[in-house]
């Protein structure tokens, strides 16, 4: 079955360590779709954020910061 909708993108982004939460987040929102995406007229599409390879993600909470502010 087909139907018009507008999408919107989640935007999914975490730590890491965190891919438990990351995995539970697109789940809700597919969870949502399946329930009131055809008669709503609106679809969430989940888009996670992936760090580019050879690059450091995300700063060490555990090391000082070596910036002055």
């Amino acid at each position: 079955m087909t139907f018009d909708a507008q999408v919107f993108r989640a935007f999914i982004a975490s730590r890491s360590d965190l891919t438990e939460e990351r995995d539970a987040a697109s789940e809700v929102i597919n969870d949502w779709n399946a329930q009131h995406a055809a008669a709503g007229g609106v679809v969430l599409l989940p888009v996670r954020w992936k760090p580019m390879p050879g690059r450091k993600a995300e700063p060490d909470p555990n090391r000082p910061s070596t910036t002055n502010s």
